[in-house]
């Protein structure tokens, strides 16, 4: 007879309910906080690639013709390396400005850099891979 008392209380009772919906929605909570500092991540290193494109830019129009490729391409890396980056890993493409260097001539910056996910990479391998190529490119003219 008290067994049966027993379990008629554990069928009404409803002390375990929180704690069981508490473990199915959990790794899905977490899911989604991983995938938002992941994601702002991304962002950031999409701001640092696009600052450091811009500065190389703004090298490349400020200097007297003709440009000197390694000296932006060294701004570029120092930009990359100050801001945690590894320069080493980015391709950087110069379109310079006509050689006269004339008012009003493009000069433009191109800078790829691959950004691998940390928290949702294990899941992004799954459909595709982990990796994505971050690019900003950057175009100013002459003044």
């Amino acid at each position: 007879m008290r067994h049966r008392e027993l379990l008629r209380r554990f069928r009404r009772g409803e002390a375990g309910q929180a704690i069981v919906e508490f473990a199915v929605i959990l790794p899905v909570f977490l899911l989604m906080v991983l995938g938002m500092i992941d994601l702002a991540r991304a962002w950031n290193a999409k701001q640092v690639i696009t600052d450091a494109a811009r500065e190389g830019a703004r090298w490349g129009v400020v200097r007297e013709p003709p440009v000197d490729a390694a000296f932006i391409n060294g701004v570029i890396a120092n930009a990359l390396n100050s801001a945690g980056f590894d320069a080493t890993q980015a391709t950087i493409t110069l379109t310079p400005a006509d050689a006269a260097g004339a008012r009003g001539s493009v000069f433009s910056v191109n800078v790829q850099y691959p950004y691998t996910f940390e928290f949702m990479g294990i899941f992004m391998s799954l459909v595709g891979g982990n990796t994505i190529q971050l690019e900003s490119q950057i175009a100013m003219r002459e003044e």
